[in-house]
């Protein structure tokens, strides 16, 4: 057993001396390198391996990927074991078998056979793999400026025969090609993708990696005969009662259901753009007697939607759509959902049987019942009540999502004299960003050239309270009032000379262990595919020590009053 180069450990495993003995190549799990380098893992040692996988060498070899190893003792013989290729006779004697679906599939190709595994088995611990599969659904080239400089993204989704679906990313100019190259319901081999860890906190693909494809990735159309439509992700559904379990999570959901109700084809205008958005809204139910509102948007409202207004009570298999807490709990389709009317599945079959049997006749009441104020935080939308920063920092971020508005009482625990601080403005008042051009100012915005500039704050803080920390951006005004300095005036003092920047410092610091209470505004951003929050301070005051006084005796008269 040695660390390798990449820094993984991995060695040779062999079952004991003998006539038969044999060994086998393994790698150990990143989760066992202290175990390694500890020693407890080490040539000689006998071990029980309880979670392992067989997976294919770049040699063909095979090599066990251990991820849970129990050490037993030590060997009393020295093992000579001669390395071998295990044979379907002649397999090693493991704690279990390897599971089904880490199979190799060998498909016939012209000029050979190519070797493709089921998405399924992919792991971080295989580098030679290759996959067929069909892409389901892409998402659009994303352009986005960081301090990098400027950068490309696209993701996009693909399934294979087995119903295993991943999530596939690729960055920059690979960006650029792929979302060029690949059609929507094409078939594809991949491979030589890097595999990690999927973020299951902003990832909605049920898979427990993500692929990211790179300079050596191989992205071949596939030109045999396959059967693309059998290719998609296994329907797993939610029952309707269970439905409010997945408000605020990321990963979307499937819904087998039967449509009681559809409503006309309407549209709302997006406030980002003005632009007129298609949607129709359906009430689907189940056999757990409960009712969901569904809302078709664009062309699944326009086609699906105009089909079921013409049916009687057809059973609607919906993958992919997100969970709303409108009206309690909602559903919304997104554009990488899928419905079939009267599908063939056996979920479908069970709900049929049961709306001919009972369930036209039944009762029901609708799955948000009793969930719609339940579900709403104290600081929900424009609140006035005061949260903690815990509390303000609780919950998904919902990129997309209108503001929440909170107000909080938070002490200035940290400010980063280092950084940026303020930015060049226009000086009409349309607080525009220039940049210094020949003498002059040039500003993008409006177009113009101006004679001077103001400086600007653009701040970032760290705030805290008895229950958290969290990190918020401050604009011109709410700065003014924390440093007590126009932001003119402190860059003299910050690119001055060094009783400048000393006195720049001390303001910095005088500013810190400040007491405020603060009017925040939070909302989400996605940055690099993630979904973050982003608190910034709208107004701010000092405490009133009167007031904050009144307050904690309306909280200790609410904590007696059950008691009188």
């Amino acid at each position: 057993l040695a660390k390798r180069p990449n820094g993984r450990w991995g060695g040779e495993l062999a079952d004991g001396p003998g006539a038969h003995d044999a060994s086998i190549k393994c790698v150990l799990a990143s989760q066992l390198d202290a175990r390694a380098e500890s020693g407890e893992l080490r040539a000689g040692a006998v071990v029980r391996l309880n979670k392992f996988q067989v997976i294919e060498g770049a040699n063909g070899a095979k090599v066990i990927a251990v991820t849970d190893v129990e050490t037993l003792g030590e060997a009393k013989v020295a093992v000579k074991a001669e390395a071998v290729t295990p044979a379907p006779a002649k397999k090693p004697k493991l704690a279990s078998s390897p599971p089904s679906h880490s199979k190799v599939l060998s498909q016939q190709r012209p000029g050979g056979s190519r070797r493709v595994q089921p998405i399924a088995s992919l792991n971080p611990y295989n580098n030679n793999w290759t996959v067929r599969a069909r892409v389901q659904s892409k998402g659009e080239l994303r352009t986005y400026t960081n301090a990098k400089g400027e950068g490309k993204v696209f993701h996009f989704e693909i399934v294979d025969e087995q119903g295993g679906i991943i999530e596939v990313t690729a960055w920059h100019d690979l960006a650029a090609k792929y979302h060029a190259e690949l059609e929507e319901g094409k078939v594809y081999y991949f491979s030589r993708g890097q595999l990690k860890p999927a973020n299951k906190k902003f990832s909605s693909v049920r898979n427990d990696y993500s692929m990211t494809l790179g300079s050596s990735s191989k992205v071949e159309e596939c030109l045999e005969e396959v059967d693309a439509a059998a290719m998609r992700a296994k329907l797993e559904p939610v029952p309707i009662d269970q439905l409010a379990l997945h408000i605020g999570r990321k990963a979307l959901v499937d819904v087998v259901g039967v449509v009681t109700e559809v409503q006309p084809l309407g549209s709302i205008k997006r406030r980002s753009d003005n632009t007129e958005l298609v949607r129709r809204d359906i009430t689907l139910v189940d056999a757990s007697k409960k009712t969901v509102t569904l809302t078709l948007w664009a062309r699944a409202a326009e086609e699906e939607g105009t089909r079921l207004e013409s049916m009687t009570h057809p059973v609607l298999a919906v993958s992919g759509c997100k969970v709303g807490d409108y009206n309690g709990v909602s559903l919304g389709t997104v554009s990488r959902s899928r419905l079939e009317i009267e599908p063939e599945l056996p979920a479908a079959a069970e709900l049929r049987s049961w709306y001919q049997a009972e369930g036209a006749s039944a009762t029901f009441t609708h799955a948000g019942e009793g969930l719609a104020s339940a579900l709403k935080s104290p600081g929900q939308g424009r609140s006035n009540e005061r949260v903690t920063l815990f509390e303000l920092q609780q919950g998904e971020p919902q990129v997309g999502a209108k503001p929440e508005w909170h107000n909080v009482k938070a002490m200035v625990k940290q400010i980063k004299s280092d950084q940026t601080l303020y930015y060049l403005a226009a000086p009409d008042g349309s607080n525009k960003k220039v940049r210094e051009e020949n003498g002059m100012y040039w500003c993008e915005g409006t177009q113009k050239h101006y004679s001077s500039a103001t400086r600007r704050y653009i701040m970032r803080c760290a705030i805290a309270d008895a229950y958290g920390t969290a990190w918020v951006n401050l604009f011109n005004d709410q700065a003014e009032q924390l440093l007590g300095m126009k932001a003119d005036d402190i860059a003299k003092l910050k690119e001055g000379g060094e009783q400048e920047v000393l006195e720049y410092e001390r303001v910095m610091k005088a500013a810190q262990a400040t007491e405020w209470t603060m009017r925040v505004s939070v909302r989400a951003e996605e940055y690099q595919g993630e979904a973050r929050r982003r608190i910034a301070v709208q107004s701010m005051g000092t405490v009133d020590f009167a007031k904050e006084s009144g307050l904690l005796v309306n909280k200790i008269n609410a904590l007696l009053a059950p008691a009188a």
